[in-house]
């Protein structure tokens, strides 16, 4: 069966790496691109920002909201590198908080959102329950 690209990275980087990958031109993932979750600026894969989002939402929104503003502001993509950073920074703090509390339940989640195309409904009760896992370990350590 085919795996995924958390998988591969998970298989050569092990659970301490950010499931995440970069494409290289031919398609093939580029699996030296994953970086850990302590380093500061993060990529991460969209499944990944998909199931933090709501926490990304409730921590991260005032600097969202900076990033946007200065983005309407001024399309000239150096004017807003300070605010981009901020947000940065926010949301590496938000992944750091999941992984310090809820790591497993977060990657079942993400796992699921990543296996089944992004459609929340998949990982929602009846289907599957990993979104409900997730949140309800959120909170219960109080980050959500």
């Amino acid at each position: 069966s085919e795996m995924c690209i958390r998988d591969s990275i998970n298989a050569e980087y092990g659970e301490k790496a950010i499931k995440s990958t970069l494409m290289t031109s031919s398609g093939i993932p580029d699996t030296t691109q994953a970086i850990e979750w302590e380093k500061e600026e993060a990529k991460v894969l969209g499944a990944d920002l998909y199931a933090a989002n709501r926490l990304l939402q409730k921590y991260c929104n005032r600097q969202n909201d900076a990033f946007l503003l200065c983005k309407v502001e001024d399309e000239d993509p150096e004017h807003c590198i300070e605010q981009g950073r901020a947000v940065t920074k926010c949301g590496v703090k938000v992944f750091q908080k999941i992984r310090q509390n809820c790591e497993s339940e977060f990657n079942a989640y993400a796992h699921c959102l990543d296996w089944g195309n992004l459609d929340f409904s998949r990982c929602r009760y009846p289907n599957g329950e990993t979104e409900d896992r997730f949140y309800a370990c959120a909170k219960e350590k109080n980050i959500y």
